[in-house]
């Protein structure tokens, strides 16, 4: 009998209603269902709640994964790793802010960026352990253009994934809706989402 896909959704906005990247990825998951029939799915919405790296946090994570007295946020912390490490397809939506990627998701990678756990370093740099990762990222904006030289969030993501080892990225252009229109945007994702 076949393992079902493991599929984590997790969305960045700080909107929940009228956000763009939350429909698509709405849309994204409904595709993924019909391509990995009796997938199993998880979503994890990172806005709120999300604690930020701390002295102490920082000092845990360089005393090792067995490190005694581990503090709740570090208990998080594993528990997100653990997450990760038991998806097979990441999907993330990403609204571009200030042309970089949300706060909370760059204290969720903070989280999840695990020296001896999710990469380490050796003598020639660094090698990601996710490689059995695979991840789609819905990424909009209202002005900033996917690629672009103010576009900061795609490149960083770009980066962060191959850091981690994920085996492949594959990124959704819905950026620059004021300037586009709504409607153009959201067609040119909904084909993007149909090639998948």
């Amino acid at each position: 009998m076949q393992t079902p896909v493991r599929i984590l959704r997790i969305d960045a906005s700080a909107r929940h209603r009228q956000s763009f990247s939350r429909a698509i990825t709405t849309k994204l998951m409904a595709k993924l269902h019909t391509l990995y029939p009796g997938a199993i799915t998880r979503e994890r919405d990172i806005y709120t709640d999300l604690p930020f790296l701390s002295e102490s946090m920082i000092t845990q994570m360089d005393a090792g994964a067995n490190a005694a007295g581990l503090t709740m946020e570090m208990q998080y912390s594993d528990m997100l790793v653990k997450e990760l490490q038991e998806t097979d397809i990441l999907v993330l939506g990403v609204p571009v802010y200030n042309f970089a990627i949300p706060a909370s998701l760059k204290a969720y990678i903070d989280l999840v960026a695990r020296a001896g756990i999710t990469f380490r370093y050796h003598t020639n740099g660094f090698e990601g352990l996710l490689k059995h990762l695979e991840a789609y990222v819905v990424v909009t904006s209202n002005g900033t253009a996917m690629y672009s030289d103010s576009d900061f969030a795609t490149s960083y993501l770009k980066h962060i994934f191959s850091f981690l080892g994920f085996k492949k990225s594959t990124f959704i252009d819905a950026t620059q809706i004021l300037l586009q229109g709504e409607d153009v945007v959201m067609a040119k994702a909904a084909q993007a989402l149909a090639s998948i």
